[in-house]
């Protein structure tokens, strides 16, 4: 029975260490460590002339984290009196990254901000799920990386 327990946290451990979030915040924060000790990256692709130049500034700062369908890219900061200098390291992710849409069924309810399912017929809700599986397809889920437009009143 233990070792059935075992076996079930292992695989829960395992799946919980295949997200993108995990993935890409121990991703970060072995580059951060490594940079803030003064080490080349440890991994990914970066300019190595703008690595040199970065280190003379002294103190790194995390950046942000940018994401595409092949390709993670975290930059690090680091500021300095005749202005700041940004790293960029791009890594290769272990598989495709989709951009997850919001799906038609889901219902944003203004009062409180809730967020809730719908009720539909079961015709329309498997359209829709096809419909949401089509968009996680390469070239109709690459345009939704694209930064959101602003909104505001016409």
């Amino acid at each position: 029975m233990l070792a059935s327990i075992f076996g079930e946290v292992l695989a829960l451990y395992t799946a919980r260490m295949s997200r993108l979030s995990v993935v890409s915040a121990q991703q970060k924060r072995e580059l951060f460590d490594a940079l803030r000790n003064g080490d080349m990256p440890p991994f990914g692709d970066f300019d190595e002339g703008v690595w040199r130049e970065a280190k003379e500034k002294g103190e790194v700062q995390m950046g942000t984290t940018v994401f595409e369908p092949n390709q993670i890219s975290y930059e690090f900061i680091y500021p300095g009196g005749e202005g700041a200098l940004v790293l960029r390291v791009t890594v290769k992710p272990p598989e495709r990254i989709v951009y997850m849409p919001i799906p038609r069924w889901v219902v944003d309810s203004i009062w409180q901000g809730e967020i809730n399912g719908s009720p539909v017929f079961e015709s329309e809700a498997r359209e829709m799920v096809a419909e949401f599986v089509a968009s996680l397809e390469p070239e109709a889920n690459r345009p939704l990386f694209a930064p959101p437009r602003p909104t505001g009143k016409d």
